[in-house]
Order: structure tokens, then C-alpha cells, then sequence
């Protein structure tokens, strides 16, 4: 099985540098699909890591506190990394902190931000034992710590043979996990070689103790304190403000991480059968042929965000679509009522975000890979929506129930203060 995957690696690793260059050729670089961005991220990966080691002093660093390599797949387990790295920088102002992104999604948002909770943020190569060696040479980390479900078995592998403490954290396990099947020996292998987990709930860490962890804790979602500390962070966006006031009062719908066509039809038809109401709608993927279809199903006036500035007029537009990344956590704040996309797919977006705000939030049925989402739907702050007539539903029973909306928020903003916390006991398993 090792084998076998060590060669399904190597060659996609191969096939992304030859596409890369294909690109390169053909469109000049310009392609924006997500597929060729991934490619050209992972093309020359190790000279971006060698230039961002450099640029930051890195290996002058010897002298000052532990270096931690932190690994998300994007940008929802960056949300659990970040309260995490934060709170190792206050604790040791003199670690170092590099971050890596499976997805080019995470790198390109972070890219340019004004502050990180981290050093260094890369892509990381892909896993191959070739790869994880020369990544662990140059990095030379005294910690490795994974987000939610990244299983890489090189890098485990190469972390173990050196005595690297490796932790992954905030592991939640959805039915059907590959770590309970005949087949998930390589992965099993991968949870063996870590320091210490933990785990979001009982039969998550019981699935992590079945597959041979050593240690497991219980303990809440770091996310939730990420969500907490953005729905307390000073934001001011005069576009959004202008757009908002603009509904004069009456609240603005709040459409996140909208992804796939069900995402797209459900949050049309809402809007078309409410003209009365102002959308907010944030897509998953940025690009021109996702935002032109994404537009052509509103009988409404949309606009772009990079259309608009604060002297926009927009007593006739309808949706405001936001056409940049990075941002969706503090636009909900804007909100009255949220939809949450990926419902449709086994990547629901973050359901926290909205809820820190105290905002009602509707979804799609797929929540097995999230704890939060059945805790919402619990305590009657979150709903399932399987297509238009039920998003149709629930909207009109919270639409102008200001009774109602009120109690949601309390509901929603007790649960956000219970469930808080959880990176103070995270921070010292790692450490």
C-alpha cells in the first residue's frame, strides 16, 4: 500500500509540473483555474521555501525560541490554526512559526496581509519521502502541528525517524472514515505516529484511540475562538457600509463560501423571490467564468465588489457580490440572516463565523465532517435546507420575527461563550 501510494504521488507530482509549464505556454500564466493554480504553486515549490527562509532569517534564528510548523489545507483549519499560533506568540516571543497550505486558496488570501500569527506562509511540497526529508532539512522545526484531518504518511513517517513531536489537532471523524476500513492501514499508521491528538468529540477521539493514538483529548473547537476574536476585531468597509445602508434598515442576507450550482440556485431563487431584500453573497472560487454564472441567475441588479467604491450608487442593486478572498469572517457582521455553502458537498464551510455574530444560519445536509453543526441545529440556532422550498421556509419563519431573531442571538452567542477556550488547553498540549 506504501508503495503504491508513494507512486500515485510522485506522479501527480510530476503531472502538476508538467501542467504548470503547459500553462506557462499557453496563457502566458493567466490561467485562474483552481486545478492550475495548484500547479504552478507546487512548480519550483522548494525555491519559494528557500526564498521565504531567506527573506525572513530563518536560519539565523538559532538562538531564539522553538520553531513550529503549522499545516492547513485551507482556509477553514486555518481558522483553527490561527488562535493557536497567536496564542504560542504571546506565550514565547521569541518562537518562529511557519505555515504551509495544501490549497493555493489559503496562500493567495494570506498573501500580502498586514499581520499573520505566523512568520512564514508557503505551500507545502507534496508528499513524497523525497520531499518531506528536504522539507524537514531546511525548516528544521522542533514541533509539527497538523489541522482537523491532514494525514500525510511521508512527513509522519520522516518526523518520526527523527523524534519530531507531532500533534494533530481539532480531529473530528465522519462516517464512513477510512481509518475504520481494512484499507485505512496507511493512515492508521500516520495517526500511530503522533505525539498527541485531540479531538472534537467522544467518537472522534474513540476513532482515534481504535486506530492507535497514543494520547487524546477531548477538548472544544480553537475555530470558535478564531470566530470570536474576528467578531471583536475594529472592520470598517465603506463599500459594504454604502450597500447596507443602502437596504435602508430592513437587514441584509448574508450568503457564504457559496460553492457548488445547488449553493448558486437555492441563494438565486431566495433573492428572486425576495426582491425586497439585499443579498450579500461571498463565492467559494474567485474567478470570471464562476462569477458570471453566478450573476446571470439573479433577476435582480448585482454588481461586483471591485466594481463599486464608497461613492457607489446602489439604491438599484439588489446583490453585492464580494470578488476577493479572505474577508467572509468579518462580512458577517453586516448580516441579519446567513446561508452557509458547501452543505452540499463533505466541505461545509465554517458554520461558527456567522454565529459569532449571533446570526441564524441555514445549510446543506452535509455535516458529517463538523461537531458545530449538530450542536447548532440542537439548540435551534442552525437548519438544514435540502433545496429552495426548504431555504424558502426557514427563511420566512425568521424573516420578520424580531421575537425570534432575538432569541436565536442569545442562543447563538451563549453557545459561542460555553463552547470558548479551548485554545488555552490546546496551546499547552504542544507545548
Amino acid at each position: 500500500m506504501k508503495s503504491l501510494y508513494d507512486i500515485s504521488v510522485g506522479a501527480a507530482s510530476g503531472a502538476a509540473t508538467l501542467f504548470a509549464k503547459a500553462i506557462d505556454t499557453l496563457t502566458n500564466g493567466e490561467c485562474k483555474s483552481k486545478t492550475a493554480q495548484f500547479c504552478q504553486m507546487q512548480r519550483d515549490v522548494f525555491d519559494k521555501l528557500n526564498a521565504a527562509l531567506a527573506d525572513n532569517g530563518w536560519r539565523d534564528a538559532s538562538t531564539s525560541g522553538p520553531a513550529y510548523w503549522f499545516h492547513a489545507s485551507s482556509l477553514g483549519e486555518y481558522a483553527v490554526a490561527r488562535p493557536l499560533m497567536r496564542a504560542l506568540k504571546e506565550a514565547n516571543h521569541g518562537c518562529r512559526i511557519l505555515l504551509t497550505f495544501f490549497s493555493p486558496t489559503g496562500v493567495n488570501a494570506l498573501k500580502g496581509a498586514a499581520t499573520l500569527p505566523c512568520d512564514i506562509v508557503v505551500p507545502m511540497p507534496l508528499d513524497t519521502p523525497e520531499n518531506a526529508a528536504r522539507f524537514l532539512d531546511l525548516v528544521k522545526p522542533d514541533r509539527a502541528v497538523f489541522m482537523v484531518s491532514e494525514l500525510w504518511p511521508n512527513y509522519m513517517s520522516e518526523l518520526t525517524r527523527r523524534g519530531i513531536p507531532s500533534f494533530l489537532i481539532s480531529y473530528v471523524a465522519k462516517p464512513g472514515t477510512a481509518l475504520r476500513k481494512p484499507w485505512g492501514g496507511l493512515l492508521r499508521d500516520v495517526v500511530k505516529g503522533f505525539t498527541a491528538c485531540t479531538a472534537l468529540d467522544d467518537n472522534s477521539a474513540a476513532v482515534l484511540l481504535e486506530s492507535g493514538a497514543r494520547s487524546v483529548t477531548v477538548c472544544g473547537n480553537p475555530a470558535l475562538d478564531n470566530a470570536i476574536e474576528v467578531s471583536r476585531m475594529d472592520y470598517r468597509n465603506d463599500v459594504v457600509e454604502k450597500f447596507v445602508k443602502a437596504a435602508g434598515g430592513a437587514g441584509v442576507f448574508i450568503a457564504g463560501s457559496v460553492s457548488d450550482r445547488r449553493d448558486t440556485e437555492m441563494i438565486a431563487d431566495l433573492a428572486n423571490d425576495n426582491p425586497g431584500t439585499r443579498f450579500i453573497v461571498v463565492p467559494h472560487e474567485i474567478s470570471e467564468e464562476r462569477l458570471n454564472t453566478l450573476r446571470m441567475h439573479f433577476k435582480g441588479n448585482s454588481a461586483l465588489y471591485s466594481e463599486c467604491d464608497a461613492d457607489s450608487d446602489f439604491t438599484s442593486i439588489q446583490v453585492l457580490v464580494i470578488d476577493f478572498v479572505g474577508a467572509l469572517a468579518r462580512l458577517y457582521r453586516y448580516g441579519r440572516w446567513a446561508y452557509v455553502g458547501g452543505g452540499f458537498t463533505r466541505l461545509l464551510h465554517s458554520v461558527i463565523e456567522p454565529v459569532a455574530y449571533g446570526l441564524p444560519v441555514s445549510f446543506g445536509p452535509r455535516v458529517e465532517r463538523q461537531a458545530a453543526p449538530r450542536h447548532l441545529i440542537d439548540i435551534g440556532v442552525g437548519t438544514i435546507v435540502e433545496n429552495s422550498a426548504a431555504l424558502a421556509r426557514w427563511f420566512a419563519a425568521v424573516k420578520d420575527d424580531d421575537d425570534k431573531l432575538a432569541l436565536v442571538k442569545r442562543l447563538a452567542l451563549d453557545y459561542v461563550s460555553h463552547q470558548s477556550g479551548a485554545t488555552a488547553r490546546v496551546v499547552e498540549i504542544i507545548r
